[in-house]
């Protein structure tokens, strides 16, 4: 009784969800529903990525150059 391995499994193996493919293949899910799964979660955890910076670079205060002396000119 061996597990079910998705056809990609080195790659799998080198992002950060490698813990999560061990534990959806002890559920003995199929390859095609396991790599679903993977692909939803590095999904979302990408998007909460680019909305933390969103939010960083929105804070920030950016000054371009402009002062007073050109803003009178």
């Amino acid at each position: 009784m061996g597990l079910l391995v998705a056809p990609n499994v080195p790659s799998i193996l080198k992002t950060i969800n490698s813990d999560r493919f061990h534990y959806l293949q002890m559920q003995k899910a199929d390859g095609a529903k396991l790599k679903r799964k993977l692909y939803k979660k590095q999904r979302k955890v990408l998007a909460h990525r680019k909305r933390k910076l969103f939010v960083k670079e929105g804070g920030m205060v950016h000054d371009y150059g402009i002062t007073d002396i050109t803003l009178t000119q």
